[in-house]
C-alpha cells in the first residue's frame, strides 16, 4: 500500500515538474554560453572605438539563448524589449520607408536586450572587465591612428579642409566614441603605474588629436562637459583632466581652421548654425503634424523635404540634432554614468 502511494507521488511529481537537463549537458551549455558571451563582449569593446559594436550582438544573443538556466531578470528584460518594440511600432503608420523603420526598431530592441542581459556578466567578472577595458584602450588608440592617417592623407593645404573619421562610421561618430574612450583611458591611467602610464599617456594623446581633428563640434562640447563632470567626481583625476583640457584647448585655439570652427558654435549666423535652425523648424512641424505616432525611426531625412523651410535644402538632414545643447547634456550624463560604473571596476586591480 505504501509502495503504491510512493509510486503515485513519483508519477505526480514527474507530471508537474519539467524534465531536468542532465548535469553534463548543463555544464557543456554553460561553458558554450560563457564562451559566446565573452566573444560578444570582446567584439563590442573592439568595435566601439571603430564606430560600430553590432558585431558582438549575435554572440551575446546566442550565449543567452543556449543558457541552461532561466533567470528572472532575463524575463524582465524580454518584457522591456517587447514593450519597446510595441511602443514604436505605431510610428510605422506614417513612415515613408516602413521596412527601414521596422528594422531600426528591431535592431535597437535587440541591442538593448543583449547589452542589458550582459551587464551583470562583465561586472561580476572583475578580471574579464579589466581585459575589456584594455581592449577598448588598444582599439581606441588604433582607431585614432587610422583617423589621423585619413585626416592628413586627405588634407587640403589650400583650403585647410579635411575631417578625421572612424573605420566603420563618420566624423561625428569618431568624436562621440573618442570621448567615451578618453574617459576610460584616464580611469585606467589613474589606477595603474609603471611603464603602462607612459603607453596610456601616448594613447590618450592620440585620442585627443583624433577628437580634435574629427571637427565634431558636439563632441568637443561633450568632451568639455564630460571632463568637468569626471574631474568633479574623481578627485585623483583632476590634474590629468586639467592637462587633457589644456592640450585640447591649445590645439583648438592654436590653428586658425580649428579656431574658426570652435567659434562657429556660438555664431548664430554661421551657415552650419543656420542649418541647425532650419532642421529644428522642420522638426517642430513634423511634431505638430504627427504628435502621437511620429514619422518612423530613421525616416527623418526622407520626410525632411516635405516639412523643410522654403529654400532651406540641406545636403544631409540625417536627424534633428542640436549640436549646442545635446552634446554637453548627453556627455555630462555619460561622465556621471561612467563614474558610477567605476565602483564595480575599482573592486579589482589591474594585473
Amino acid at each position: 500500500m505504501r509502495g503504491a502511494s510512493n509510486q503515485q507521488r513519483k508519477t505526480a511529481t514527474e507530471e508537474n515538474c519539467p524534465e531536468t537537463v542532465p548535469e553534463g549537458e548543463k555544464l557543456k551549455r554553460e561553458k558554450t554560453s560563457s564562451f559566446l558571451k565573452k566573444v560578444g563582449w570582446i567584439l563590442m569593446f573592439i568595435g566601439i572605438p571603430l564606430g560600430s559594436a553590432v558585431g558582438g550582438i549575435p554572440f551575446l544573443l546566442a550565449g543567452k539563448i543556449i543558457e541552461s538556466s532561466r533567470k528572472i531578470e532575463k524575463n524582465t528584460v524580454v518584457v522591456l524589449a517587447i514593450l519597446f518594440v510595441l511602443f514604436f511600432l505605431p510610428s510605422l503608420i506614417n513612415a515613408q520607408n516602413k521596412l527601414l523603420a521596422l528594422g531600426s526598431v528591431l535592431s535597437l530592441a535587440l541591442m538593448i536586450y543583449a547589452i542589458f542581459l550582459g551587464v551583470n556578466y562583465i561586472i561580476l567578472r572583475g578580471e574579464f572587465f579589466n581585459l575589456l577595458i584594455r581592449i577598448l584602450v588598444i582599439s581606441a588608440a588604433l582607431s585614432s591612428i587610422y583617423a589621423l592617417t585619413i585626416y592628413f592623407a586627405n588634407f587640403d593645404f589650400i583650403y585647410f579642409r579635411s575631417r578625421a573619421r572612424t573605420l566603420l562610421a563618420g566624423q561625428n561618430t569618431l568624436g562621440g566614441v573618442t570621448v567615451f574612450s578618453i574617459i576610460w583611458t584616464l580611469t585606467y591611467l589613474i589606477h595603474t603605474d609603471g611603464r603602462r602610464k607612459v603607453w596610456l599617456g601616448l594613447a590618450l594623446l592620440l585620442m585627443i588629436l583624433a577628437l580634435v581633428f574629427s571637427f565634431s563640434r558636439g563632441a568637443w562640447l561633450g568632451a568639455i562637459g564630460a571632463m568637468i563632470s569626471y574631474g568633479f567626481w574623481e578627485k585623483r583625476a583632476r590634474i590629468k583632466v586639467a592637462i587633457v583640457l589644456l592640450v585640447g584647448s591649445v590645439l583648438l585655439l592654436g590653428f586658425p581652421f580649428l579656431r574658426g570652427r570652435l567659434i562657429s558654435i556660438g555664431d548664430f549666423f554661421h551657415p552650419l548654425t543656420q542649418e541647425r535652425v532650419y532642421i529644428w523648424k522642420a522638426s517642430w512641424d513634423m511634431i505638430k503634424a504627427h504628435p502621437l505616432l511620429g514619422i518612423g525611426m530613421d525616416n527623418f531625412s526622407l520626410a525632411y523635404e516635405e516639412y523643410m523651410v522654403e529654400g532651406a535644402k540641406i545636403s544631409n538632414p540625417s536627424f534633428a540634432h542640436n549640436t549646442v545643447h545635446v552634446g554637453p547634456i548627453f556627455w555630462l550624463l555619460v561622465g556621471m554614468i561612467i563614474y558610477g560604473d567605476k565602483f564595480a571596476w575599482k573592486q579589482s586591480k589591474f594585473s
